[in-house]
């Protein structure tokens, strides 16, 4: 038996929420350190990236509190992640393609986490997909639009549609009767490496009609 169906679903869930909000943080700060904002504009641009999209979520579906108001885990995981980032900024400036493996971490867990939250309100399959894709990309959309740039979830590269994909597996594997642990790891790994995927190779999506 595999180590993770010894563990509860909302043990999982809650892990895989504070995997990607930690993930979230480290992009933010890299993003912030880049444009060369001070200690505590980078705290809240790694914020803003790690919990902007779920804070949407919850307001959208009437969820509340907002789930980072009850539980201060998470931003007991954002400051020392974004502050350590920000200590040793050089080190991860050397890796460029972290910002991209640490954004693929929060698009797969925020992805089912959105999915959950929405099922959680009794919303249809379409909708639950819609707030995974919201969950994970509306953070890294507000952070960039404060950094004064295009979204990076906007351009060509794959990203919005690593999040569908996700959510597609995810819904695909309960209609197989899969374990609810499964379909949490396995969804959220098709989400991670199409992704990954897509930075590795180039991919992207061309426009619909050429100029």
């Amino acid at each position: 038996m595999a180590f993770w169906q010894h563990l509860s679903p909302e043990q999982v869930i809650y892990a895989l929420d504070i995997f990607g909000v930690a993930g979230c943080a480290v992009a933010g700060t890299i993003q912030a350190y880049r444009h060369q904002l001070d200690p505590l504009g980078s705290l809240m641009i790694a914020a803003v990236s790690a919990i902007g999209g779920g804070t949407i979520r919850d307001l959208l579906l009437d969820r509340h509190p907002i789930f980072w108001l009850t539980d201060a885990n998470f931003l007991y995981v954002i400051i020392p992640v974004s502050l350590f980032v920000q200590i040793f900024f050089i080190q991860f400036e050397k890796i460029d393609k972290i910002l991209r493996i640490t954004d693929a971490i929060g698009l797969a867990t925020f992805t089912i986490i959105g999915i959950e939250a929405a099922l959680s309100k009794g919303m249809s399959p379409l909708i639950a997909i819609f707030m995974g894709v919201m969950t994970s990309c509306f953070g890294g959309v507000v952070r960039d639009i404060i950094c004064n740039e295009v979204p990076l979830v906007l351009r060509k590269e794959i990203y919005i549609s690593a999040s569908i994909a996700g959510g597609l597996c995810y819904f695909t594997l309960q209609h197989f009767h899969a374990g609810q642990t499964t379909v949490y790891l396995l969804s959220g790994t098709v989400a991670f490496a199409v992704r990954l995927f897509g930075v590795y190779n180039n991919w992207d999506l061309k426009p619909l009609s050429r100029q």
